[in-house]
């Protein structure tokens, strides 16, 4: 799976969409092999992506019940292209 963000700004993903199949359809037969079974197969899915946060523990109320703060993981914010920085010994 790979993601290339074209523009810089913020990127909020809320899940995937996919295809997921055979590159190509078996070969049809000729007259010296079986002919085959096996047609291509393509299945589609989404996902749709809910991550929870850290659990909150810091007050008695937080403690009582089941309190989850807010998850920044899926959240990206995408800058220019940096210059590269190398450290050598």
């Amino acid at each position: 799976m790979r993601l290339k963000p074209h523009k810089t700004g913020e990127l909020h993903i809320t899940g995937l969409a996919y295809n997921m199949g055979t590159s190509s359809p078996a070969p049809p037969p000729t007259a010296t092999t079986q002919p085959s079974l096996v047609a291509a197969v393509t299945v589609r899915g989404k996902m749709t992506l809910e991550a929870q946060g850290p659990r909150l523990n810091n007050s008695k109320a937080e403690r009582a019940s089941k309190m989850y703060g807010a998850d920044r993981r899926l959240d990206l914010v995408i800058v220019p292209a940096m210059p590269k920085l190398e450290v050598s010994a």
